[in-house]
């Protein structure tokens, strides 16, 4: 990466409040990897009220982490659980048929809240997973593990195009599953 765009990327988060909740838990370094991820974080940031960026603080005053971001949300830990915030309907209808009808290759999602009305922001409440990392993609349990999820999406009818490192990790059980579910419409 060129040093100039390395500058850029490190020049953010901007120092003034952001009305993502938790700014404080988003590191300047952890911008880098938007430009492979995605622009998730900048999208809920600029539609997210400040209003509801407080009142999601207010939820849960403490034991905040920053895990990361896609293209359509952001996602921060809370003990046991991990809430994803995101504008993206095609990942909440996704959400709402897998809390309805759980399969064992998909992140258990526990509850899904309508958070903003305009624009829309919704938040999702899912098992927290131990993140597959590029190291794993080596393993003979990672190579079966995300074929094992291509295989129990497409069974069910669901797309398993989004399949990779960054949006599968490793459960309490030991198993490799999807935690991302935006793109399996």
């Amino acid at each position: 990466m060129s040093k100039w765009l390395v500058k850029l990327c490190l020049s953010f988060p901007p120092k003034v409040g952001m009305p993502l909740p938790y700014p404080g838990t988003i590191l300047p370094d952890r911008m880098i990897d938007t430009w492979y991820h995605g622009e998730g974080k900048g999208k809920i940031n600029v539609e997210m009220s400040d209003e509801t960026a407080r009142k999601e603080e207010r939820k849960y005053p403490s034991g905040i982490g920053w895990v990361g971001h896609g293209n359509v949300g952001v996602a921060y830990s809370i003990g046991n659980y991990v809430i994803k915030y995101t504008n993206d309907r095609s990942e909440i209808t996704s959400a709402k048929m897998f809390r309805n009808n759980p399969l064992p290759c998909v992140v258990r999602i526990y509850d899904i809240d309508l958070i903003q009305d305009e624009p829309t922001i919704w938040s999702i409440t899912m098992e927290k997973v131990t993140p597959a990392s590029e190291d794993d993609i080596h393993t003979p349990e990672y190579r079966d593990g995300t074929n094992s999820i291509r295989e129990c999406l497409r069974e069910n009818g669901f797309r398993a195009g989004d399949v990779r490192f960054e949006n599968v990790g490793w459960n309490k059980a030991g198993r490799l599953v999807l935690l991302d579910v935006g793109f399996t419409l």
